[in-house]
């Protein structure tokens, strides 16, 4: 598997055939330097600016920003455990086997979505 770049945002922005500055002007900025930022620097941007993004170019946040998207279900993967060990330990009552389940969930559409890329 080819190793994803920190930003995708150039590739949607060139296929679109936007300009930074036209970029620029949708997010609201008024130069092109934040849009730069995202695209060779690697800055994250915002919630709201992602979100803007993602209806710019009709594409998810981790498709646009695959590095951060993996580092996040890493950071998720690694939480899901220990959050998994410690309800194992709180007994099989319906409201923790509830929470074990959602959890467990949580792991398998990660894992899942991996498996898909590879």
């Amino acid at each position: 598997m080819a190793t994803p770049l920190p930003s995708y945002l150039k590739a949607y922005r060139k296929s679109a055939g936007l300009s930074q500055h036209e970029v620029a002007e949708l997010l609201g900025f008024l130069t092109h330097k934040n849009v730069w930022r995202y695209e060779r620097a690697g800055n994250i941007p915002s919630v709201e600016i992602v979100l803007t993004l993602e209806l710019i170019f009709d594409a998810r946040a981790a498709d646009l920003f695959p590095i951060a998207a993996l580092a996040a279900e890493s950071r998720l993967l690694v939480q899901a455990d220990t959050l998994l060990d410690r309800l194992e330990r709180q007994g099989g009552s319906e409201r923790v086997n509830r929470k074990r389940a959602h959890v467990a969930s949580i792991k398998r559409r990660i894992e899942a979505r991996r498996n898909q890329e590879i």
